[in-house]
C-alpha cells in the first residue's frame, strides 16, 4: 500500500513539473532585464502591483490585455512558457522571459534583482 501511494504522489509531482521540463520558456523580449506587466485597468490586483513596482522605483511596461494585440502575444508568451490561457489570473508579469501569474510584487522584485 505504501509503495502504490509513494508511485502515485510520484506520478503526481512528475505531472506537476512536467511543463517546466517540456517547455522552453519564453525568449526574452529585450537584451537588457525587464518587467511587463500584463493587466487591467479595472483589476485592483493589477492596480496594486503597479502601485507597489512604482513605490519601489521598479520600471516596468504595462500592457492592456483587452487590446487583440497585446491579448494574442501575451497568449503565446503564456502558452511557451507552458501556462494555461483557457482561465488565469491577473496581472501577468514577464521578467525578462519569465513568466508568472499574479505573482507578489516581492517575486517579481527578486526575479528581477537576479539579472
Amino acid at each position: 500500500m505504501k509503495q502504490l501511494l509513494f508511485i502515485a504522489l510520484l506520478g503526481f509531482a512528475a505531472l506537476k513539473i512536467w511543463p517546466a521540463i517540456v517547455a522552453p520558456g519564453a525568449e526574452p523580449l529585450y537584451s537588457d532585464p525587464y518587467v511587463a506587466v500584463y493587466g487591467r485597468n479595472s483589476c485592483g490586483i493589477t492596480q496594486s502591483m503597479l502601485k507597489t513596482l512604482r513605490q519601489q522605483q521598479v520600471e516596468y511596461e504595462y500592457h492592456l490585455v483587452d487590446e487583440p494585440q497585446v491579448a494574442d502575444l501575451l497568449h503565446s508568451r503564456m502558452e511557451s512558457s507552458g501556462i494555461s490561457t483557457g482561465r488565469y489570473s491577473l496581472p501577468v508579469v514577464d521578467v525578462s522571459g519569465t513568466i508568472s501569474v499574479r505573482p507578489s510584487p516581492a517575486e517579481v522584485v527578486s526575479q528581477l534583482r537576479s539579472y
